[in-house]
Parts: C-alpha cells; sequence; structure tokens
C-alpha cells in the first residue's frame, strides 16, 4: 500500500533541543534592539513551530513536546508585538 511521509526533523534539531538557539537570540535582541537579530529570532521561532508541527504529527504529544510549544507560541506572541513597535 501507501507508505505515510515521514520528515527528517534530525535535521533541524539534531538533539531535539528546541529552545536554546530562540532563548539565546531572544537575549541578545534584548541587549542590542537589533532589527536583524529580531528577524532571525523569528524564523527561529517559525522553525520551531514547523519542527513541533510535524513532531506532533508523526507521534503522540509529550508533555515536554506540549510546554515547549506553548513557550515558543508565548514567545512569538511577545516578539510580533515588538516587530508592529518597529514598524
Amino acid at each position: 500500500m501507501y507508505e505515510i511521509a515521514r520528515w527528517d526533523l534530525d535535521r533541524l534539531y539534531p538533539i531535539e533541543d528546541i529552545l536554546t538557539p530562540i532563548l539565546g537570540l531572544k537575549e541578545q535582541y534584548y541587549v542590542t534592539k537589533d532589527v536583524e537579530i529580531l528577524s532571525k529570532l523569528i524564523q527561529a521561532i517559525e522553525k520551531a513551530e514547523y519542527y513541533m508541527y510535524c513532531r506532533s504529527a508523526e507521534e503522540s504529544v509529550t508533555s515536554e513536546l506540549a510546554i515547549a510549544f506553548t513557550t515558543v507560541k508565548d514567545l512569538k506572541r511577545i516578539f510580533m508585538k515588538n516587530v508592529k513597535k518597529v514598524l
């Protein structure tokens, strides 16, 4: 029959560390208020959202993944407000 499509999620986050790059960029942005860092931060948040969507589609959602997903959504909301201020 048909084989279920699977993504190579380990290519996105080899160690499944979703929040570390986002939190690092968050710290940099708060120190510098640099728009380029804000852009990288938003890209990292979107990448994490994509990863979590794919991971949840392939397997049952663990509490760890659910907490990370909520954290990423909250960070996105905060930084989208910053984008509106910059514009």
